[in-house]
């Protein structure tokens, strides 16, 4: 399968934001005015991203399920309300997001949208994006809530604190229904960002009363008014669309890390060369775990081994993003044809193996 998916950008200005998130994956976009008619939707796509007026604009004859390749449609707003979230509905939108939502929160939706495959989690992620409170060990915190299942949560609490053990997350009335959502849980794991400005913060809820797991699904079934992501309609089961043994997503890569390729990478530094993991390579780069010594923008030599440990394929590479407890990812320069030939050997029998380790 391609490791490009299609996806396609219906709007004006306000989807400003999306075009931009849209433009840092390895995609096929295509971009078309909001006035666009269904004639003008030719083609297969994966994902559809267009402006509630360039939605509606359509007409009553927009049948999503009925689109070649089916697509995940998600609705960009400025304003949101019931009637609004029905008659999308009624078209089989997938996704309603407010066209302010911050540019992490949308390339996390997008990740989940085009990446269907296996999940590791039992309970599938819906990204957040809203600010919430927490208390733990008698301290108020202020966090980023990141995304949110019936299970637990993720945070980036914003002022780096150590978290563990029990702990409280209260989600704003807004964001809540019209009455704040107090949901009580333990700290799993956390991991500092490379800045140490925010902790990443995994949560595994209690169990919730009754009326408590009540509020929690109607919020993750979009029936609360002021999410900045609701979900809509269940999206249709097809294979990933990203393939996640080629394509790289950056900043959010972890969602899908756990099923791409992983291989030994040799770091060629002044002290000698550190051996660390190589993950989502591909014959334009490679994502290593964090090092202190990878400043963006340095230029670094890497060997890359393949499974067999064969002699390792020697690259020329540059840090071009540092995504903190994520990693940094190093884009590669000028590959000869022997090399970009030996890379796609290894990206293809490392790919025969996935980690099943969450």
């Amino acid at each position: 399968m391609s490791s490009r998916p299609r996806v396609l950008l219906l709007g004006d200005s306000s989807a400003s934001r999306a075009h931009e998130v849209l433009r840092s994956f390895d995609i096929e976009l295509v971009v078309l005015r909001g006035d666009a008619r269904l004639p003008d939707l030719e083609g297969s796509y994966d994902l559809i991203v267009a402006t509630v007026k360039a939605t509606a604009a359509l007409g009553d004859g927009l049948e999503i399920s009925s689109l070649p390749g089916k697509p995940i449609w998600i609705a960009l707003h400025t304003q949101d309300f019931l009637p609004l979230r029905e008659r999308l509905r009624s078209f089989g939108v997938h996704y309603l997001v407010q066209s302010s939502v911050s540019a992490t929160t949308l390339r996390l939706l997008i990740v989940h949208t085009l990446y269907s495959g296996p999940e590791r989690r039992g309970e599938p992620r819906l990204p957040i994006g809203s600010a919430v409170l927490c208390v733990n060990g008698g301290t108020s915190l202020d966090a980023d809530l990141i995304d949110l299942t019936r299970d637990g949560c993720r945070l980036a609490v914003l002022n780096g604190l150590r978290v563990s053990g029990a702990i409280h997350i209260e989600l704003p009335s807004k964001l809540a229904g019209g009455e704040a959502l107090t949901l009580r849980g333990k700290v799993l794991r956390t991991e500092y960002a490379s800045d140490k400005s925010r902790l990443f913060v995994t949560v595994q809820f209690d169990r919730l009363e009754q009326m408590l797991l009540h509020r929690l699904d109607q919020l993750l079934a979009g029936q609360t008014i002021g999410t900045l992501v609701t979900r809509l309609a269940a999206g249709p089961s097809k294979p990933a669309a990203i393939d996640v043994k080629k394509a790289r997503v950056p900043a959010v890569q972890e969602e899908i890390s756990g099923f791409a390729p992983e291989v030994r990478v040799g770091v060629f530094l002044p002290g000698g060369v550190q051996m660390t993991v190589g993950r989502d390579l591909s014959v334009r780069g490679v994502r290593l775990d964090p090092m202190p010594a990878l400043a963006m923008g340095r230029a670094i030599d890497l060997a890359v081994y393949g499974p067999a440990h064969e002699e390792p394929v020697l690259v020329q590479s540059s840090v071009s993003s540092d995504d903190g407890p994520l990693g940094v990812v190093l884009q590669f320069e000028m590959l000869a044809p022997r090399e970009r030939g030996r890379l796609e050997e290894i990206i293809e029998t490392a790919s025969q193996i996935e980690s099943l380790a969450d």
